[in-house]
C-alpha cells in the first residue's frame, strides 16, 4: 500500500506507526460486513493482522477475502 506523499498522508502514516488496533471489517457469507477491532502491525507498506483459526473474520475472509481497515 502506497501513502500519499501529502499532508494528510503524512499523519495517515504517523498514525499507522503509532496505533496497535485498528477494525478490521470483512464480509460474512450472506453478505453483511462484520467488523471487529483487531492489534496489528504496519511495516513497508503492509499490515500484519493475526487471527484464531476457525474465528468468524476468518470463515468470512475465505468466502470473501476482501477487506477494509478504518483507524
Amino acid at each position: 500500500m502506497n501513502i500519499p506523499r501529502t499532508e494528510a498522508g503524512t499523519r495517515a502514516a504517523d498514525r499507522l506507526a503509532r496505533e496497535r488496533v485498528i477494525w478490521l471489517t470483512t464480509v460474512t457469507p450472506d453478505g453483511r460486513p462484520q467488523s471487529a477491532p483487531v492489534w496489528f502491525l504496519w511495516r513497508d507498506g503492509e499490515f500484519l493482522v493475526y487471527s484464531l483459526r476457525g474465528s468468524r473474520r476468518v470463515r468470512n475472509l475465505a468466502v470473501h477475502p476482501r477487506v477494509e481497515l478504518h483507524l
